[in-house]
């Protein structure tokens, strides 16, 4: 009896310990929303504005992302991205790969640019588990494991630190270090 009571305390506590292990997108506390923000300070004389915002649009296209708005006044663009993630299914002993929608609000100044990437969704086709701030997720537990909504937060943090914002900062950098456009002669 002892052991039962046991084996239920831990199926109770799992999820509980899982969400609060897991690593997560960062929280806008004005938004309650995840979202990764950053101005980064480049050298001008080599990476002028208009190359700025150029690099900027090259990268975007170059990961396949969709432009929903360009605003050249501000020198500011808006993509629609998304990331792919992987996570056990309910059926036990498969993974299932889904996406996570996210936008990409870029702006370049003179001398530095801001990316803003927020309004995370998970969508996937057996069961969407909607916004990522959600304790768990829309389509219920029993078409996306506690564990599993877990695991795409985790994953989604650790593409977009890896692999988005290092991916737009190396871009950025490569340009603003080629030789050939230095301009400070």
């Amino acid at each position: 009896m002892m052991k039962k009571l046991l084996t239920i305390a831990a199926i109770v506590a799992l999820p509980l310990f899982v969400k609060a292990q897991s690593p997560t997108p960062p929280m806008n506390s004005e938004t309650n929303k995840y979202t990764y923000m950053d101005v980064v300070t480049v050298n001008q004389s080599k990476l002028n504005e208009a190359d700025l915002y150029t690099t900027i649009q090259e990268w975007a296209k170059n990961k396949g992302y969709t432009l929903e708005k360009e605003e050249k006044d501000i020198n500011q663009l808006t993509y629609k991205c998304s990331i792919e993630v992987s996570y056990p299914s309910t059926k036990g002993g498969t993974v299932v790969t889904g996406k996570v929608y996210f936008h990409a609000i870029i702006a370049a100044k003179s001398g530095k640019y801001r990316y803003i990437f927020t309004d995370f969704i998970h969508m996937e086709e057996r069961g969407s588990g909607g916004e990522l701030e959600l304790d768990s997720p829309k389509c219920g537990i029993n078409r996306l494991l506690t564990r599993s909504w877990a695991q795409i937060k985790a994953e989604t943090d650790k593409k977009m630190k890896e692999e988005v914002i290092k991916g737009l900062k190396e871009y950025i950098d490569e340009v603003e270090n080629d030789p050939s456009r230095n301009q400070d002669w």
